[in-house]
């Protein structure tokens, strides 16, 4: 039982949104509650008042003292709570980190090689290569131009499609307090698609945008790559493919890396007709209000605007399922530390997509590290030295905001497993 004097985070949070959403109050609640804020100097807040179902009086959630608690940064505020992820990345505190823009030239030899072959979408690519641009954080660089030059690990983060660095709100400023430079971007969206004709988000695309970006900021070491739901395949293929870029580990994110998963059951929306039409500048306009109509009816799980779910399918669809397979097996094969964090009530991903993932880096299902709901450890599992896997109950799609003391713990240790490799 806490002791009295101040209010615990979780009532705060529940008690600031008492007054709009009605939220009913449990008897175990009520009952610890009321023990609690007797004899305190919070004992003016009213609980829970059974009649109303109100948790707190209008006055009380007005009350200056706890607006500030609730817009207090913590790095580790999203404990377990019933807030949905987005909830929880929109009242994130922003990032204080300097926002950075810098333009690559990139996919030369591809587009190249692809016209050659008339692959659909590419006619229009310049062999030169797409000039695409990119916006970034690096709080290495942060710290340099504030003159201290410690020699730190550096992580690399992927998001997923759609996604911005401020996605990693939660864990990125962790890392930095714990001795870890970040450098976070943002995947060029299905407007430059839009804008340009031909990059149509494949996986071979970003791996290559990936490389020469790492190469134009003088970096050929990571020591930790991080990437989340479609940012997975190409993190893969930058490990198992790219020797220019030695990454020390490995950690998947709610991983998609397969091209038949939860997400893409619908055949309204994923078939090979539409997707025909959507590599067509003058075909994309006609689908995305279809795509949006289909969405609302099917109730589909990604959020935002229907350009997002089509940024989303090209990213998960944009590569070889069984490339991906090899590239999984040459990780294990080298040994490279790996953690896999999945979610058994991931709306995109079902848990035999998480299964048939973790089985191909030779990790077995039943050896995870379960946590329930409330994010308490049930089982502690270990497939091996090499992958260690994270099994939330309710992570939902993003786990690493929902469970970010869970998540921000397992990226250190990995960091920590990777030194000297």
């Amino acid at each position: 039982m806490p002791q009295p004097g101040f209010l615990p985070p979780h009532l705060v949070r529940v008690a600031l949104l008492a007054s709009r959403q009605k939220l009913p109050l449990q008897r175990y609640t009520t009952h610890h509650a009321a023990a609690f804020l007797q004899g305190s100097p919070t004992a003016w807040v009213r609980v829970a008042l059974a009649k109303t179902g109100f948790l707190v009086s209008k006055a009380a959630v007005r009350d200056p003292r706890i607006r500030h608690r609730r817009c207090a940064h913590k790095a580790v505020a999203a404990a377990p709570t019933a807030r949905s992820a987005f909830q929880l990345l929109r009242d994130a505190p922003p990032l204080t980190y300097k926002r950075r823009t810098i333009e690559i030239t990139t996919c030369g030899d591809l587009y190249k090689k692809w016209r050659a072959e008339g692959r659909r979408g590419y006619d229009q690519a310049p062999e030169t290569g797409a000039r695409v641009p990119v916006v970034y954080i690096h709080t290495g660089l942060d710290r340099m131009e504030h003159g201290d030059r410690t020699v730190r690990p550096l992580t690399l983060m992927f998001t997923g499609a759609p996604g911005r660095y401020q996605d990693f709100s939660y864990n990125i400023p962790f890392l930095d307090k714990n001795g870890v430079d970040v450098l976070c971007f943002n995947w060029p969206g299905y407007d430059f698609t839009m804008a340009t004709g031909y990059w149509w988000h494949s996986c071979d695309e970003k791996t290559r945008l990936v490389v020469d970006l790492l190469k134009k900021l003088k970096i050929n070491k990571i020591d930790m790559l991080v990437s989340h739901s479609t940012g997975s395949t190409p993190a893969v293929q930058l490990v198992a493919e790219e020797p220019s870029i030695d990454v020390k580990s490995l950690a998947l994110l709610m991983p998609i890396a397969s091209r038949h998963f939860r997400g893409s059951e619908s055949p309204l929306i994923f078939n090979p007709g539409t997707m025909w039409a959507m590599r067509s500048r003058r075909g994309a306009p006609i689908m995305v209000p279809l795509f949006h109509a289909i969405m609302k009816l099917i109730r589909h799980p990604t959020k935002g605007r229907a350009y997002d779910v089509v940024f989303a399918y090209l990213s998960s669809i944009g590569y070889e399922e069984h490339r991906v397979e090899k590239q999984l097996a040459t990780i294990r094969d080298r040994k490279v530390p790996t953690i896999v964090v999945v979610s058994d009530n991931d709306r995109l991903l079902s848990q035999k997509d998480n299964r048939t993932l973790l089985q191909r880096l030779g990790c077995d299902p039943e050896k995870t590290c379960l946590y329930d709901k409330g994010g308490h450890l049930l089982r502690c599992g270990c497939c091996d030295q090499v992958v260690k896997a994270i099994e939330l109950k309710d992570g939902s799609h993003y786990g690493f905001v929902r469970y970010p003391d869970i998540c921000n713990k397992a990226l250190l240790e990995l960091i920590n497993r990777a030194k000297g490799r």
